[in-house]
């Protein structure tokens, strides 16, 4: 896509990749509830437009 001339490519397989070795780090050292705290006040903040 760079070669084509794209300014920038998303790879989602990548990002959550890296996501879940955060995830799972966390969960291996006991923090998992600092993580879900965290997820749940961005879900909180979130503002959608849905009919």
């Amino acid at each position: 896509m760079y070669k084509a001339g794209a300014d920038y490519v998303l790879v989602p397989r990548i990002l959550s990749a890296n996501y879940l070795t955060e995830i799972i780090d966390m969960a291996i050292s006991g923090r998992i509830d600092v993580l879900k705290l965290r997820e749940l006040d961005a879900l909180e903040k979130r503002r959608e437009v849905l009919e």
